[in-house]
Order: structure tokens, then sequence, then C-alpha cells
């Protein structure tokens, strides 16, 4: 099912998924996707596809991080992966959710102990680990969903 999150509201959207379900979020408008990321069940496998140019794909935990270049063949191949692989219950470094949120708001700064070059050296490692080490501050509000969701 595809679904246009311009035409139905988030809320609505997510009452239609059930456990367990695939959920491929290819949303490049950031509030449209953090509103979507707001409402989304728990239990369902949330694979992310940004429209960044350089994409590592990152299929660990949930959610997963693909970019949106895959040949058929491999989105194909990866449709298969994710119907064999279940959600897990871990939880995330709540630290880290802390430290991204307030890469993104513009009241907050992180860590104010700590100096620019700390700052920059941690997002990059939080980026790399999600597989968006190559992308803008589009990448920082993407990383700041995943750990969204991590924290439910």
């Amino acid at each position: 099912m595809t679904i246009n999150v311009y035409c139905q509201s988030p809320p609505v959207l997510m009452n239609n998924l059930s456990g367990n379900e695939i959920l491929i979020i290819a949303v490049d408008d950031l509030m449209a996707r953090k509103h979507l990321v707001s409402h989304i069940n728990p239990s369902c496998r949330v694979v992310f596809m940004p429209a960044f140019h350089k994409v590592e794909i990152k299929t660990g935990r949930f959610p997963w991080v693909i970019p949106r270049n895959l040949s058929c063949l491999q989105f194909v191949k990866l449709i298969c992966t994710l119907n064999n692989k279940h959600t897990d219950s871990g939880k995330s470094n709540e630290s880290n959710w802390y430290f991204m949120k307030s890469l993104c708001s513009e009241d907050e700064m992180p860590e104010a102990g700590n100096n620019m070059k700390s700052i920059s050296q941690r997002k990059r490692l939080l980026l790399k680990k999600y597989g968006l080490s190559n992308a803008n501050f589009h990448g920082v509000f993407l990383c700041h969903d995943i750990l969204s969701l991590y924290r439910r």
C-alpha cells in the first residue's frame, strides 16, 4: 500500500497498520516525516529511504536506513529479508537522543560544556552509525527521528 502523507493525517494512516508491518518511509519533508514518525506503532518494522546521495545500507536493528537508488533486484532482496526479520525491544542511549534533539533545536545547545570539536565528532559518529555520514542537516533530522523511534 502506498500512502501519501499530504492526503491523509498520520494518526489515521497509522491506525491502519497492525503490529510487525513493514513501513518504508521515503518522505523528504522534515515536518511531515517528524509528524509521521510520532505516530508509528513501535512494533512496525520501519525502513527510511532518504534522498541523500550517499547512504550506506544499515540493516541491523530497526529502523533501517537504505538508499533510494537501489536496483529492483536489491529492493526485492531487501523486502524478502524484511519479511523474516522481527523488531526487537532494545532501547537506545537516551543521551544520544537528547544530543540529536539539541542539534535539531534552535533553542538548545548540545551539552554546553563541550567544545565544537567534540560536538562535531559526536555528531559524525552518530550519523555514521546510521549510514548517514555524508548527509547534510537533513541527516541530523533523520538521525533524530531514528533515535525517537528507539525511545519507544
